[in-house]
């Protein structure tokens, strides 16, 4: 959850493999509560708005916020 478990702001990822991200607007499990995603090899970089109800990632590694 945005705000409580995560900031807002500039997120990079250490992982070197496949990554999945999504920014979310809510928590319905629907395509429609997702507002920007994307399946990356290696570090990701994303920009969590302070809007954002949620953000949720799978094989990534660590996340650091870098701004």
């Amino acid at each position: 959850i945005v705000n409580r478990d995560i900031s807002s702001g500039r997120w990079r990822s250490d992982g070197t493999g496949s990554c999945y991200w999504e920014r979310l607007r809510n928590f319905s499990g629907t395509l429609d509560g997702i507002i920007a995603n994307d399946n990356v090899t290696g570090s990701a970089i994303v920009d969590i708005g302070a809007g954002d109800a949620g953000f949720n990632s799978s094989r990534c590694g660590t996340w650091t916020k870098i701004g």
